[in-house]
């Protein structure tokens, strides 16, 4: 999936906006679960990063699911 790199906005970094959904209790909650144990999550990262950083740790194709969920999500926030 080609991600979208959005023009500046209000709108906050991916990877913060991922961290803030960590106490849903849906796969995107999950997902940003795993990112606050991660060391290494691009907190201020993009969509790619994210992915980037899903695909070194080999994550599981269900966060890769989680992640475009998230990520159509985030654009419209």
């Amino acid at each position: 999936m080609k991600h979208f790199v959005p023009e500046a906005s209000s709108r906050p970094e991916f990877g913060r906006w991922l961290l803030s959904q960590m106490k849903r209790e849906d796969a995107i909650g999950e997902l940003a679960k795993a990112a606050r144990r991660d060391p290494k999550f691009p907190i201020n990262g993009a969509v790619k990063d994210v992915a980037s950083r899903l695909n070194k740790l080999d994550a599981d194709p269900d966060m890769h699911c989680a992640l475009d969920d998230a990520e159509l999500e985030w654009l419209a926030y």
